[in-house]
């Protein structure tokens, strides 16, 4: 499976290598031209793409929809704060443990990395994950810090106080966070016509039918009203 776009870029892609490849070929072609008298006179060959036709079969086996969504309020001193509160007590209610000053802004401050991080998430979904994933990794944070793993009771409230705090975690992610507007952010097809061919109907499959027309670029140098000059590139 790869992307509409990246598919198709790599086969413009590809369409401008073999262009490269017949160029080195007339730069060689050339050189023999030169050094034979019977041939110097003549043209040396050169192919020019002047238009290709392609007809692209393809299957979409998926649309990656993202919600844009603004995530900075995550990474605010409020929420921070209440993250924080929420997680020294949950602590405290199932393993009757307090955190020092220092701790509890060793634990600030992890939260605070981890709330950056995210805010430059963009889309609503991945946001969302990567706060459960950081919800469960800062748990394990405060307990590693304390070694509660060593209390008697440790594995029998462990798994309780993890649901309780990822629960408490997303009703305040949820609560500040509103999911962006949907787009689509990626179109995935299988262009692999043999696959297509054994796995999928007629009907499912669509056909892209390009045409492309070759335009050369050269390397020029311009110069502006003050005598500087600069090189740039233009269509030839």
């Amino acid at each position: 499976m790869v992307a509409l776009g990246d598919y198709l870029g790599f086969l413009m892609t590809e369409i401008a290598r073999a262009r490269l490849t017949s160029d080195l070929a007339s730069i060689e072609l050339a050189k023999v031209y030169s050094e034979n008298e019977l041939l110097k006179n003549l043209t040396v060959p050169r192919v020019r793409l002047s238009k290709i036709d392609l007809n692209v079969p393809l299957v979409v086996e998926s649309l990656k929809v993202e919600q844009t969504t603004d995530f900075n309020v995550l990474a605010g001193r409020d929420n921070v704060t209440e993250l924080n509160r929420i997680l020294t007590a949950t602590c405290f209610k199932y393993f009757d443990v307090r955190f020092t000053k220092e701790e509890s802004k060793n634990i600030t401050a992890r939260i605070q990395l981890g709330m950056d991080a995210i805010s430059h998430t963009k889309d609503y979904q991945e946001g969302r994950n990567s706060f459960e994933q950081f919800t469960e990794e800062t748990f394990i944070y405060a307990v590693n810090m304390r070694s509660l793993r060593k209390l008697p009771d440790f594995n029998t409230h462990f798994d309780q106080a993890m649901n309780d705090i990822r629960r408490q975690y997303l009703l305040q992610f949820d609560a500040i966070i509103q999911p962006g507007p949907s787009r689509l952010g990626a179109m995935m097809v299988n262009p692999e016509t043999a696959a297509i061919r054994a796995s999928h109907p007629p009907q499912s499959v669509f056909v892209l039918n390009l045409s492309l027309t070759e335009e050369g670029i050269e390397l020029i140098t311009i110069q502006d009203s003050e005598g500087n000059t600069k090189k740039v590139l233009a269509i030839e």
